[in-house]
């Protein structure tokens, strides 16, 4: 199984745990990680995702997000056809970076999409008729 991660998926265990949700989503993406750690799930990495990480300013949950994509088995670069792609889920109502994203994932041909940005979620959910990898959110996906 090939997943691909977004940023605020990645980023959720270095968020404030105060909150049960977080929490609940924080335990889901750590045993996720794990499982690719041990080669039961694959995971995928792109340009765009790249690009986001290295924009983290604490270095500390750069270095950590870094590690895990270190597990990395696919990678997708920007290419003409990502961002062709990137343009039409645009159009859809998805965040640049997000449709970049989608698209990359899509190219990869990944079985799952996980992020814990609901707005994200929500479009994807809307648009799934358009979509060619399902989007959820990592404690969705480990229940499934």
């Amino acid at each position: 199984m090939l997943l691909y991660l977004d940023t605020c998926c990645l980023n959720r265990p270095y968020d404030d745990q105060s909150q049960p949700r977080i929490q609940l989503e924080a335990a889901a993406v750590l045993a996720i990680l794990q499982r690719v750690t041990v080669g039961e799930i694959e995971l995928a990495d792109s340009s765009v995702l790249q690009f986001e990480l290295h924009r983290i300013v604490d270095q500390t949950r750069r270095h950590g997000i870094l590690h895990f994509l270190s597990y990395t088995s696919a990678f997708q670069p920007l290419s003409p056809m990502i961002e062709q792609r990137g343009v039409e889920l645009h159009r859809l109502g998805f965040k640049r970076l997000d449709a970049l994203h989608l698209a990359a994932a899509e190219a990869l041909k990944v079985d799952a999409m996980l992020t814990t940005d609901d707005q994200l979620l929500r479009r994807a959910t809307e648009h799934a008729m358009h979509l060619a990898v399902p989007v959820l959110n990592p404690v969705q996906f480990q229940t499934t």
